[in-house]
């Protein structure tokens, strides 16, 4: 074996070497990265749930309001009722 094959061998495990610690580095990376992904979905899941328990309240105010506006609705029909019949009784 002579100086150059053994220049090229030296250099071909440095090469080795070096793309060995960036592939770790880079799987590192992309560890974090998932984990970072992970942290996200967590929290839009959250978001998601906290969205429909608003949206479940909403429907149940506009429930509550439908039926509060159909008691206001009545009384009110219930006022008109009285008033016509005591101007019936007020005026011959």
């Amino acid at each position: 074996m002579n100086e150059s094959d053994t220049d090229l061998r030296i250099s071909v495990a440095r090469i080795e070497g070096m793309l060995t610690a960036t592939l770790a580095r880079h799987d590192q990376r992309l560890d974090q990265h998932e984990g970072t992904l992970t942290q996200h979905e967590v929290r839009l899941n959250d978001k998601g749930k906290t969205l429909a328990r608003h949206d479940e309240r909403i429907n149940d105010l506009e429930e509550d309001s439908a039926a509060q506006w159909g008691r206001v609705m009545g009384v009110l029909a219930l006022l008109v009722s009285i008033g016509v019949a005591l101007w019936n009784i007020i005026t011959p």
